[in-house]
């Protein structure tokens, strides 16, 4: 195990986005490495993961992200997408 007393000398003020950063780690973990039971649960995708799956950038979806309905904020400078979010605002979406 490595060295945890960065712990204590974390400053409070910092201790949220710290604890966001490793709920989101956790959630973007696979589970067991199966992508059909990946698929069937919810997971956050990071910027690259959720451009590639709409088909756009990650300036349009930077630009865009506030007014997406699968943009999670986990923290200043911290977004993710939610995987099945996205899979449900695709299926709206009318195919060009």
């Amino acid at each position: 195990m490595s060295d945890l007393k960065w712990i204590d000398e974390l400053p409070a003020d910092e201790i949220p986005a710290v604890l966001t950063a490793l709920a989101a780690r956790l959630l973007n973990h696979p589970t067991n490495g199966t992508p059909e039971i990946q698929d069937q649960e919810d997971h956050l995708l990071n910027i690259d993961q959720a451009s590639k799956r709409l088909g756009v950038s990650r300036d349009w979806l930077y630009r865009r992200a506030a007014r997406l309905p699968f943009t999670r904020k986990l923290g200043p400078k911290m977004l993710r997408f939610s995987y099945q979010g996205i899979q449900k605002w695709l299926a709206t979406r009318k195919p060009s």
